[in-house]
C-alpha cells in the first residue's frame, strides 16, 4: 500500500525480494496494480490506502526493490 518502510523492513530480516507468486510475479512486478484492485485489497484488509501516498510510496518501493534484487547470473553466453 505504497509504505517503503515496511517492504526496508521486511528486507533487514531476510524476506526474499525475488520470490515469485503462482503466476510467476514478483513484487516489483506487482506495483503497477491497478487503482481499484489496490482499494477493494485495502478496503478488504481494513487498512487505509491514500492514493497519493501509495503512488509515491509506490516509486519509492521500486528503487528498493530495484537495488534489492541480486543480479542474475546468465552463464557464459556472448557477454561472459
Amino acid at each position: 500500500f505504497g509504505r517503503p518502510e515496511s517492504v526496508r523492513t521486511l528486507i533487514e530480516h531476510g524476506a526474499d525480494v525475488d520470490a515469485k507468486n503462482n503466476k510467476g510475479e514478483r513484487a516489483i512486478d506487482l506495483l503497477e496494480t491497478d487503482w481499484m484492485v489496490t482499494q477493494v485489497v485495502a478496503s478488504l484488509s481494513q487498512v487505509e490506502a491514500d492514493r497519493d501516498r501509495v503512488i509515491s510510496g509506490r516509486t519509492e518501493i521500486h528503487r528498493i526493490l530495484k537495488e534489492a534484487i541480486p543480479v542474475q547470473d546468465f552463464g557464459h553466453g556472448i557477454l561472459g
